[in-house]
């Protein structure tokens, strides 16, 4: 389906007609929609001031620059490097337990597949 952010507008409209009340609406609760993106950084910060209560998914597809260059073209424009570097596991712990205690539902989403390059993207790279 491609980037979702790419087509803000879009979503952002999918969103409300998802979440309005019927008949309208299908009126499903914003905090059980989630919207994923490759970390369109301007869209993510657009999405925050349209308060809405939805999840934000990140989906960096691997933590290599070089092989992500190759999988999502965004990558150009904002690294992996820039953005992010894995937390060792007690310090992701105590990010969710501050997040958390300020309020905020978080949750980290497991990696999987990666030893039989599953993950997320890997299978684009395979072939």
């Amino acid at each position: 389906m491609g980037e979702p952010l790419a087509n803000y507008k879009r979503v952002v409209a999918a969103v409300r007609r998802i979440t309005d009340p019927a008949p309208g609406g299908l009126g499903i609760g914003q905090r059980s929609v989630t919207v994923s993106t490759v970390g369109l950084a301007p869209a993510i910060r657009k999405l925050v001031d349209e308060k809405m209560q939805v999840r934000l998914a990140v989906s960096l597809h691997t933590p290599d620059d070089e092989l992500r260059d190759t999988l999502v073209p965004v990558n150009e424009r904002w690294t992996v490097d820039e953005k992010w570097d894995a937390s060792p596991k007690p310090v992701e712990r105590e990010f969710v337990r501050l997040v958390n205690a300020g309020g905020v539902a978080c949750t980290v989403r497991d990696t999987r597949g990666q030893e039989i390059a599953a993950a997320c993207g890997q299978l684009a790279a395979e072939g």
